[in-house]
């Protein structure tokens, strides 16, 4: 309610980074706790005053990584709750500002969650063409990140979508080499039970 006052006030473009940042995190972790209670519509609220706050601050077209994560928040509650359309409208914005942030072919964690996000969100859609091609393209940036040969969650879970994605092409021996794969690593990373 601060955040809201002071905008009426017009007093939010004069707060510095360290007010700007306090308020954005608070406003994150109210979404993330009102989501874990199920009250979805208050999470979306405080997605959204945290996601205008930080346009305000540093523009509403200005590249900036809080506001890419603020848009891959948002858009990752809406994939939550079915809203596919919404949801790939703000993934897809996130990319792209992500892209321009850290370098269209540079590996960056950050960018591969959002490739990730929008690969499963085609994935709901049945789009399994364009699904892939984000699957595939976050893969490479996993395994470049944490290693091509070392085993990680996040390259498994990647895996495992990429055996879906083939299942459902018809590929059914991509899908079960896949399959294998994420499941080798699954047991390098928890065991065999």
């Amino acid at each position: 309610r601060r955040v809201q006052k002071a905008k009426t006030r017009g007093e939010v473009g004069s707060w510095g980074e360290a007010e700007v940042d306090k308020w954005q995190a608070l406003l994150r972790k109210a979404g993330y706790i009102a989501m874990d209670i199920c009250q979805f519509s208050e999470a979306q609220k405080y997605m959204e005053e945290r996601l205008q706050l930080l346009r305000e601050r540093h523009g509403e077209d200005t590249p900036h990584a809080d506001i890419a994560d603020a848009l891959d928040d948002l858009g990752s509650l809406l994939n939550n709750q079915g809203e596919l359309d919404g949801a790939e409208k703000l993934y897809r914005e996130c990319l792209a500002m992500q892209r321009k942030l850290f370098g269209e072919d540079t590996p960056h964690a950050s960018v591969a969650t959002t490739l990730h996000n929008l690969g499963g969100l085609l994935m709901n859609r049945g789009d399994w063409g364009g699904a892939e091609t984000f699957l595939r393209e976050c893969l490479t940036m996993e395994r470049h990140l944490y290693g091509e040969d070392t085993p990680h969650e996040k390259i498994a879970d990647t895996l495992k979508a990429l055996s879906l994605v083939a299942y459902r092409q018809g590929d059914l021996e991509q899908a079960e080499k896949l399959t294998r794969e994420a499941l080798e690593m699954y047991r390098e990373l928890y065991g065999q039970d």
